[in-house]
């Protein structure tokens, strides 16, 4: 009685250990996944263990997801990703691939297209009967948060809703600011570009290259030129990292032709991508720009080259108004009631240029001078 007893025992524990043995299993890290955003490519695996059986791997996800998932597919052994589709009933299938008693991992990339909650079942299913499940599977969750993109604007286009508008000749300062959203630390470069290129070569441009407005010191104007594409470039051309606070470029521009002028303001990445951008249109006046005559008097503004007073002499006009403004527009020092010859204290003044303008009744006139 014996014998037979050990016998179905030691059959029952075979038994019992082989299935441990040739358990099929598979798991993943997709649901362990945290602070993903839409629009970037986050790395998980899968991992599969069994008895030497051909499968195929399949997860599932909800239907109406299925067009914003994008998915690849490393199989274990190659060093490329390829494409696996998610079709309309939201099935991404891989493999096939036989299952090995030692565990095997399986590299995966995927980007999310839409800020959702992205539930899956993932399962191991027989490449010869692909109907039939094999082991256990796996669901889980993955949480994801839409991207706050970069922005750009500028603001000449809204120049020539003021009084009198864009006219040629005349300087006009104006800003481009871009916002980081959540792309800080990307390298990227503002970029202007022309609808029509040829139109160039109808103005010239200029940019604060210290960016005075946001990090103090001097202003410092350089000019930009444009390729034959009608795109100028600022910055390095390697790209400048975003900051959280994002940009605000100074720029200064003067039109010697009349027309409309219309471009595009956007922020390119330094993979060729672009992140944003916005369209604009101006138009341009020819009316020319401000003389220094009120009359029949020259007004006159000197020293050009200022350490300490600069005289204006109005000559035979009278209870005129002074304005002195710097390179962004801002008013600096003002006059009123002025007759004669008017003393203007630059001590107190930053480095750099400043412009006066002289207005009598409908009579204005202009010149400017720079602090050294």
């Amino acid at each position: 009685m014996r014998t037979p007893l050990r016998l179905c025992i030691a059959l029952l524990l075979a038994v019992i250990v082989q299935g441990y043995s040739f358990a099929q299993t598979i798991s993943t890290t997709l649901g362990t996944l945290t602070e993903v955003k839409t629009g970037n490519t986050r790395d998980f695996t899968v991992t599969t263990q069994g008895s030497g059986q051909g499968v195929i791997g399949r997860i599932d996800f909800d239907p109406y997801v299925a067009n914003d998932i994008i998915l690849q597919y490393q199989a274990p052994g190659t060093t490329q990703y390829v494409n696996v589709p998610v079709n309309a009933n939201g099935v991404a299938e891989f493999g096939p691939f036989t299952l090995t008693q030692e565990s095997v991992v399986h590299n995966f990339k995927i980007l999310f297209n839409r800020g959702d909650t992205y539930g899956y079942t993932l399962g191991l299913f027989d490449s010869a009967t692909p109907t039939a499940a094999v082991g256990s599977a796996v669901t889980g969750s993955v949480t994801v948060a839409t991207t706050q993109e970069a922005t750009i604007d500028g603001t000449l286009d809204t120049i020539d809703n003021t009084e009198p508008g864009v006219e040629t000749g005349k300087d006009f300062v104006w800003t481009i600011f871009v916002t980081s959203g959540d792309r800080v630390g990307e390298n990227v470069n503002i970029q202007i570009k022309l609808d029509d290129p040829a139109q160039r070569n109808n103005f010239t441009l200029e940019y604060d290259a210290n960016r005075a407005i946001t990090n103090g010191g001097e202003i410092n104007m350089q000019p930009l030129t444009f390729n034959e594409l009608g795109i100028a470039t600022i910055g390095p051309a390697a790209g400048e990292a975003l900051v959280a606070g994002g940009i605000e470029q100074v720029m200064r521009i003067n039109f010697t032709q009349p027309g409309t002028y219309s471009y595009r303001l956007q922020l390119r990445r330094d993979d060729g991508n672009i992140l944003a951008f916005t369209n604009e249109t101006i138009t341009v006046t020819g009316v020319a720009g401000i003389d220094d005559m009120i009359g029949g008097s020259r007004i006159s503004v000197y020293p050009t080259l200022a350490d300490g007073a600069v005289r204006v002499d109005l000559g035979d006009v009278r209870n005129a108004s002074i304005s002195v403004t710097d390179m962004l527009g801002r008013v600096v020092m003002q006059r009123d009631n002025a007759s004669g010859a008017v003393n203007l204290n630059t001590r107190n003044l930053a480095k750099g240029t400043y412009f006066v303008k002289v207005i009598k009744g409908n009579d204005v006139a202009g010149s400017r001078f720079i602090v050294r």
